[in-house]
Formats: C-alpha cells, structure tokens, sequence
C-alpha cells in the first residue's frame, strides 16, 4: 500500500509539471502571435527649410541664403529593425513606380504604407535607395542681396547612393508599433543641417549660369565643384526619420 501511495504521487507530480509546462507553451505562443501582428505605419516626406537672415540682415549688404523648396525621388525603401522581444524585422520595398516626393508641400505620388509586426523596437534603421538615372535630390531657394537682387539657387544631387538613416521615436528611446493605431515615419530632409557650414559670402562668389532662362547659381557636380562636394558629403546625415 505504501508504495501505490508514492507511485500515485509521483504521477500527480508529473501531471501538475505537464499542466504547467502546457500553460507557458501556450502563453509563449500567444505572446509571439501578438508580435506577429501588424502595425500599419504611414511615411511622410518633407523637410526643414533653411531661412534667410532677418528684415535687418535683407536690408544690409550683407549676403543671405534661403533653401525652401526640394524634391527627392526613392527607388525603394529598406527596413532594418531590432526589438526587444520577438523576431527582428526586414524588408524592402517593392514599388512599381519610383516614389516622388515634394518636399516642401510634403506630397508624393502615391502614398507609402507598410504593415509591420508591433512591437518595441529598440533599434530602426531606415534605407533609402536612389538611383541617377533622374536627378533623385534637387534643393532650391535663393541667394538675397538687399531687398531688390535675388538670385535662384539650385543644388542637385545626381548619384545612386543608399542612404542609412536611423530612426528615432518622437518621444522616449524606443519606437514603439502598435497594431491598433495608425503610426507616422516623418522623413526629413533637413536643409539647415546641410547648409550650415556654408557662407553666404562663398557663394556669392560662385559662378552663375543660365538656366531655364534665368541666371542661377547652379551646385552640382559639374557646377562650383567646391561647394557641391561639402554639401555632398553631408548628405546622409542631413536626412532624419522620426516615428510619432
């Protein structure tokens, strides 16, 4: 009889452990379910614009630079994300047509959505892919001498290139994806960035040519070579990505 008493035990035992080990298999499961749900995230195209001086400085001599109005043309869009529970997450686009986007009136030609697993990601990278079969960056604005010269300035970036961004949440550390709301990428390119480390009196003395009947002063890579390569290569850390 003893012996029954301990076997029975020994079986309860083995019963309570399997209920158990059946209970966290299946909340595992639930738990990756729930990161396999997608989260739509909506992309936005825009930028932030370099203004000129103040009604003091357009009064003055003294040179001004304004760069207000850019388009910028992506091949695809990579997606590298790490978070911290759950699978990491990659993709790349597939478009059918190259994407468009205005950046001074934040249009494109079509919109860009993407279903993405939730969840907390500690780390996004986000890839843009051009190619220079088009002009994929072109920045305008203008150069202001006083209140009466202006002068059209036009950058333009003409290179296949990948450009690595690494996203950033618009509050806190992490961005979070949530499969029930609506969730934004801001993508920026930030024209004050790029222009910082540019004086005005330096492009003043740039070499002005026709272009579309008007005489600009015309950055690229065959045109004032030396501010096009400052401006070039910071490009990349121009752009930023911003989840809300």
């Amino acid at each position: 009889m003893p012996f029954i008493m301990k076997k029975n035990k020994h079986i309860r035992m083995k019963q309570v452990y399997l209920f158990f080990l059946i209970v966290a298999f299946s909340l595992s499961s639930c738990q990756k379910d729930e990161l396999a749900l997608p989260s739509e995230v909506f992309f936005e195209f825009g930028m932030q614009p370099l203004e000129g001086g103040d009604d003091k400085v357009l009064q003055s001599s003294q040179p001004s630079l304004t760069i207000n109005s850019g388009m910028l043309i992506v091949d695809a869009i990579e997606f590298d994300g790490r978070r911290n529970q759950g699978d990491d997450v990659y993709f790349i686009s597939n478009f059918s047509e190259k994407l468009v986007a205005r950046l001074n009136n934040q249009e494109t030609n079509f919109n860009v959505t993407f279903d993405i697993p939730q969840g907390i990601y500690h780390r996004v990278d986000v890839i843009f892919h051009i190619e220079s079969d088009q002009t994929p960056i072109v920045l305008e604005g203008e150069l202001t001498f006083g209140l009466q010269n202006r002068i059209p300035v036009r950058f333009e970036y003409k290179f296949s290139d990948q450009i690595t961004v690494k996203a950033k949440a618009k509050q806190g550390h992490e961005v979070v994806l949530r499969k029930d709301k609506l969730n934004i990428a801001r993508a920026q390119l930030n024209a004050q960035l790029l222009f910082r480390f540019i004086n005005p009196s330096v492009i003043t003395n740039g070499n002005f040519v026709n272009f579309n009947g008007e005489e600009t002063l015309l950055i690229n890579e065959h045109n004032n070579i030396d501010i096009f390569n400052q401006l070039a290569s910071r490009i990349g850390n121009s752009f930023e990505v911003v989840f809300e």
